[in-house]
């Protein structure tokens, strides 16, 4: 439990501490290339500093001019020139004209700006002519004679593009203040031109202004003619359709037959209403009882003679019932008491009947009425259309007239205002501040430009430097394996000088020129037991990504120094391309461990001890074509477990993992792997799809060994950490 938590601390610490290290790394890059980055620079900026110095002082000259966007006028006469100089077109138009190269050639010949060239000297072939004539396989160039018109024509024009490359125009902010900068090597052409600049400008629009004017006079004058005849003609129409028609007051006209047709209407509504109920009342009348009409029809209930007699027949009819309780139906006073009952009773009847008659006549009456009416009404209609046909064409002439009159009366006032203010002139552009010949020069500012070039270049190689480290996607460092591939690193060897096709000294651990080299082999040893305490780690193979990456300088030097305390025996397990052979001076036909797997020799046979370091070697043995077949025997396990008896480690080299799979054939054999790593050479994608491949076959990956690392590129403390031994390892498992 102790050593899981060391080990989730120390991976936390490692985690948190990324971006530091990444910012330390990049400060080691710009350490380790200062001195190229400090000459890029340095010549740089010199020359920047040379070609600063053949440049010509440029002086720079503003004119401030104010766009008068509320003309002095004598009279209004807006419409005649159509400009609103209020709209933001018209102040981005008055910039582009500033800018324009009419404006740039009057300001040139005004000055006398620009000296021309010497025609002779243009018509000379220029540095590409002379360079694309003196290569054959191209066209030749030929010098152009041009006309003399044309020439100045030109000339003219390389004058414009020169002005207005050094001419600009800015507007202040949303304001009718505009400034105008020029720039020249002579401070007083400068201010010359500034100034010219918008005098020109104010000439150019007055001239424009009274030209406009002159045409809008022969405009207006040849239109008013046109005006007038249009407008003579309409009111000759107008009056002789008045005599035609008769017409005195046509609105009255129309309106009294409006008020006719209006009322006949009305009075046709009234009718057809009043007809519609008496024709309803007389068919209730028509289809109940004489006696029961007074029950059902409401008209008759509320007539005001037929209420009497009704109310006057109940109360005869109530005395009679009263009286019949107290005599009987032959006394005297009943029978006068009934007598009275049908005389109002024959009363009651002869008001309603001559009710219905009165309805039957009213009937009469209102269909005639309402027969008179819709032919007035038809005739009234018939009438108020046609005088309204009138009115329309009335109006319409009238219309004429007075759109006429309007127009000819618009232009007239305008021929009058352009005819006096014809010759007054108000400045569209006033000059707020005139140009002063500036006393410095604006640019080059050299020394900034110096400083810039300095800062930019510095910081470009700067760059590069970082970018080419970035890029190199390799371990550089003794911190990059743990980092990147979250191994054990068990140590580093160091970068030896050796002449080209010189390989290392096999017992270059014995080199007392080369201390370094055997302290690291030491330091390897001695983090490999540290790690490996609490398990009886035997059999130690040894592999690597790919060829040349110092696996077997590896597996030699790590063999030599555990020699010097235990018995070791190292085996060439790399069969396909065995190395012991030379590095130990062993005769090709000594046998090894292919012979033994084959069973061809015995143990004993296959054993070679070189006398200087102690290490007992068993090299490849007679090359076979079937490597792999050979290894996955399980002869193979038995040799290693027989080995292990008689020795107390066994370090096996074997052949990179990215070429072939015979180390992972071994790997279920061994306790430990060591993993050999190449700085500054093997990419980081193969080291780890490699270790990948070995913890998929669920092999015991001991470490990583860093080999030929540079010194020169690694800090003091981490050098000394890795000299001596990083014991803070010992608790990763």
């Amino acid at each position: 439990m102790g050593t899981q938590s060391n080990i989730n601390v120390q991976e936390y610490v490692t985690a948190n501490k990324a971006k530091s290290l990444d910012v330390k790394r990049l400060l080691k890059t710009v350490l380790k290339y200062k001195f190229i980055i400090i000459s890029f620079a340095v010549l740089v900026t010199l020359v920047a500093a040379i070609i600063l110095a053949t440049k010509k002082s440029i002086y720079q000259a503003k004119a401030t001019i104010l766009f008068n966007s509320a003309r002095v006028q004598a009279v209004s006469v807006k419409e005649v020139y159509a400009v609103n100089t209020q709209r933001l077109e018209y102040g981005i138009t008055q910039l582009e004209l500033l800018k324009s190269g009419d404006i740039a050639r009057k300001v040139i010949e005004k000055l006398d700006m620009y000296k021309s060239t010497d025609q002779k000297s243009s018509e000379k072939l220029g540095l590409l002519g002379r360079l694309q004539n003196s290569i054959p396989f191209l066209q030749k160039k030929e010098k152009i004679n041009l006309p003399k018109e044309k020439l100045a024509l030109y000339e003219t024009q390389r004058k414009i593009i020169i002005f207005q490359k050094s001419l600009n125009i800015k507007r202040v902010g949303w304001s009718h203040l505009v400034d105008i900068y020029f720039e020249h090597g002579n401070a007083e052409i400068a201010a010359a031109a500034a100034n010219a600049v918008g005098e020109i400008y104010i000439e150019t629009q007055i001239a424009a202004k009274l030209g406009i004017t002159e045409k809008a006079s022969q405009w207006l004058g040849g239109r008013l003619d046109e005006l007038r005849v249009r407008l003579d003609e309409s009111e000759e129409k107008l009056q002789r359709y008045r005599e035609q028609e008769d017409l005195v007051d046509i609105e009255g006209a129309v309106t009294m037959v409006d008020n006719e047709v209006t009322l006949l209407t009305e009075q046709l509504s009234e009718t057809r209403s009043e007809l519609m109920k008496f024709k309803t009342i007389a068919q209730l009348i028509n289809k109940q009882e004489i006696s029961d009409k007074l029950k059902f029809i409401s008209e008759l209930k509320d007539h005001e003679s037929i209420k009497n007699a009704n109310e006057q027949l109940l109360n005869s009819e109530l005395k009679s019932a009263e009286l019949s309780r107290i005599y009987g139906p032959k006394h005297p006073v009943m029978l006068a008491a009934l007598e009275e009952v049908n005389l109002l009773r024959g009363r009651l009847n002869n008001k309603i009947t001559g009710f219905i008659g009165s309805v039957d006549q009213s009937v009469l009456n209102l269909e005639g009425k309402l027969k008179r009416l819709l032919k007035e009404l038809s005739f009234t209609r018939a009438k108020y259309q046609k005088i309204t046909k009138k009115e329309l064409k009335f109006h319409q002439l009238l219309r004429d007239v007075e759109a006429n009159t309007n127009l000819f009366n618009q232009f007239l006032r305008r021929s009058k205002e352009t005819q006096v203010t014809g010759d007054f002139n108000s400045e569209p552009v006033i000059f707020i501040e005139k140009a002063m010949e500036p006393r410095y020069p604006i640019k080059p500012n050299k020394k900034k430009l110096i400083l810039i070039a300095f800062i930019f270049s510095l910081a470009f190689a700067i760059g590069l430097a970082i970018i080419r480290e970035l890029l190199n996607d390799t371990f550089k460092s003794a911190s990059d394996v743990e980092e990147i591939l979250s191994q054990r690193l068990l140590g580093t060897l160091p970068l030896l000088q050796l002449e080209k096709g010189q390989d290392l000294n096999t017992h270059q651990f014995f080199d007392s020129s080369e201390k370094n080299f055997s302290e690291s082999v030491r330091t390897l040893r001695t983090n490999f037991l540290l790690t490996h305490l609490d398990s009886g780690n035997k059999v130690i193979e040894v592999t690597s990504s790919l060829p040349n990456e110092g696996k077997s300088v590896v597996s030699v030097n790590l063999a030599t120094a555990l020699a010097q305390i235990e018995n070791v025996i190292l085996i060439d397990a790399d069969i396909r391309k065995p190395s012991l052979y030379k590095k130990y001076g062993i005769p090709a036909h000594h046998p090894g461990i292919a012979n033994l797997i084959a069973g061809t020799e015995k143990l004993e046979d296959c054993i070679y001890i070189d006398e200087k370091s102690g290490v007992s070697i068993m090299p490849c043995g007679h090359l076979q074509s079937n490597s792999l077949e050979l290894l996955s025997l399980d002869k193979f396990g038995l040799i290693l477990e027989m080995v292990k008896i008689k020795f107390d480690k066994v370090v096996i080299d074997t052949a990179p993992l990215q070429i072939v799979s015979d180390a992972l054939i071994i790997s279920k054999y061994a306790d430990s792997i060591l993993y050999v790593v190449k700085s500054d050479d093997t990419q980081i994608g193969i080291v780890k799809t490699g270790i990948d491949k070995l913890l998929q076959v669920n092999a015991k990956v001991g470490g990583v060994v860093l080999n030929q690392l540079d010194m020169n590129t690694v800090s003091k403390d981490q050098y000394a950490l890795y000299e001596y031994g990083n014991t803070n390892n010992t608790s990763k498992v």
